[in-house]
């Protein structure tokens, strides 16, 4: 059995994207967990309002005084993750229920892979899947709101880089240090997820 620890970072404004977190939430608790020990964290970017859902949710729950950006709130998660394997959320997605045994089954069948990302598709779309898997070739697919990844890689490439500031490239960054590392990022569309288009990032004053 394998544990997955499951990071959340957040930073709620308003009841628009409070009522984003709770779907998301929701469809995470769908997922078919298969017996896999699961470990919720959530990093607060200092939201003014949800913070009784927030707090009374997770099994960690990391509360900033500020909105110190996406990368810090990740690598907070990250530091106190205990899990085999690593989950990085957005708080605006929905995902299928088989994300995690697809996950595991690309894990086993091939070592190399470092991280499995999935088919993204709009917030109001019906899921939908079929049954490829790029092992190369298909980086420039491989988001980053919703993802899985061994915790091996995060030993071996650092958390992200907090330079990039509140929000914005951090994530090319990492994923091209993963690349350098030697691991490879898988793509599937075995598995997606809907996603609201940056629902936090597009009420920064950037």
């Amino acid at each position: 059995m394998s544990k997955i620890s499951v990071i959340i970072p957040m930073w709620i404004i308003n009841g628009g994207l409070l009522d984003l977190t709770k779907a998301t939430l929701e469809s995470l608790e769908g997922t078919d967990w298969n017996g896999e020990e699961k470990e919720m964290i959530f990093v607060d970017n200092g939201s003014p309002i949800g913070q009784e859902l927030l707090s009374a949710y997770p099994d960690i729950y990391i509360r900033g005084q500020i909105n110190k950006g996406y990368p810090w709130a990740t690598n907070q998660g990250i530091k106190v993750a205990t899990g085999d394997f690593i989950c990085i959320s957005n708080n605006d997605i929905r995902i299928s229920q088989n994300w995690l045994k697809v996950a595991l089954e690309i894990f086993e069948k091939y070592s190399e892979v470092g991280s499995v990302h999935y088919r993204m598709i709009p917030y109001d779309d019906l899921f939908s899947y079929d049954d490829d898997v790029w092992i190369e070739g298909k980086e420039r697919w491989c988001s980053s709101s919703f993802f899985v990844m061994r915790q091996e890689v995060v030993k071996k490439v650092g958390l992200y880089d907090e330079r990039f500031g509140v929000f914005g490239y951090d994530d090319y960054d990492f994923w091209y240090r993963v690349r350098k590392a030697g691991f490879k990022t898988a793509y599937t569309n075995m598995a997606c997820y809907n996603h609201k288009d940056s629902a936090t990032a597009n009420l920064l004053d950037q």
